[in-house]
């Protein structure tokens, strides 16, 4: 979400505890560019050790990555990113 000076994590579902939340500028990381160019990213073969996700059930690492930034007027308000663990069919 934004905050004025960049974004801050506004909620998350499992993800790993501790998980620092230092915040994001636009450009840094895929979701800084995805809000910096107001453009959806669909990542495939996710780097090994990217973000685990975690539950009660299990562990595992997201496959495929949706990163789309939420914008009002043009201007980007959000950004979500989303994992997948299985690979997304259109």
């Amino acid at each position: 979400v934004q905050d004025g000076t960049g974004f801050r994590r506004f909620a998350g579902y499992a993800l790993p505890a501790g998980l620092a939340n230092d915040g994001l500028r636009p450009g840094d990381g895929l979701a800084g560019q995805a809000a910096k160019e107001n453009r959806i990213f669909h990542v495939r073969d996710v780097p090994e050790g990217y973000l685990p996700v975690a539950s009660s059930l299990g562990q595992g690492e997201p496959r495929e990555l949706l990163v789309a930034p939420a914008a009002v007027d043009g201007a980007v308000q959000a950004v979500l990113e989303l994992g997948f663990l299985q690979a997304v069919r259109p």
